[in-house]
């Protein structure tokens, strides 16, 4: 994996912006789908912080209770309490509860899976799928990441945000 980008120069020099919540979120982010247990050098490794900044923010981030810890490994695993930081946020989508019929309606009388998906910095995170009556089906669970640049939902956040104006994708 590559290193994560730091936060801009803009964002650190601003006031509000915490540099430490963001990289300790950034410890976060760095499990993948597998659910592996990572160490400190794997952390290294996926985001370019320093040895010594992941030992403080692991140690923090398990002492809150984000993290669990193998002591006979060294290794982390997200913990339950990161889960209901996900549960909240797609309890708080209004707009998927809304489309959800819809979406089923349409997987229905196409037969294939139809599937909503939120941006996450360069890649997309489903946050709702619905499974057609065709023998096609999308494996894909809600929470997985999928590539904005290689996908047809990548392609049309990029397409909407290019339309929109926005300059910075």
């Amino acid at each position: 994996m590559r290193p994560r980008k730091e936060p801009s120069p803009e964002l650190e020099q601003d006031r509000n912006f915490v540099v430490a919540l963001a990289r300790g979120l950034d410890i976060l982010r760095a499990f993948d789908r597998e659910g592996e247990a990572l160490g400190n050098r794997d952390f290294v490794q996926r985001t370019g912080m320093s040895k010594s900044t992941i030992s403080r923010l692991t140690y923090t981030l398990h002492k809150l209770g984000y993290l669990s810890h193998n002591a006979d490994t060294a290794r982390y695993r997200l913990a339950p309490p990161v889960l209901t930081l996900g549960y909240a946020c797609l309890a708080g989508l209004p707009l998927r509860k809304l489309s959800k019929p819809l979406m089923q309606e349409l997987a229905d009388y196409t037969g294939l899976p139809v599937a909503m998906v939120g941006r996450d910095k360069m890649s997309m995170v489903y946050l709702e799928r619905c499974k057609g009556t065709n023998a096609l089906t999308l494996a894909i669970e809600v929470g997985a990441h999928i590539k904005m640049a290689t996908t047809a939902a990548g392609r049309a956040t990029i397409a909407a945000m290019v339309t929109n104006g926005h300059n910075e994708i």
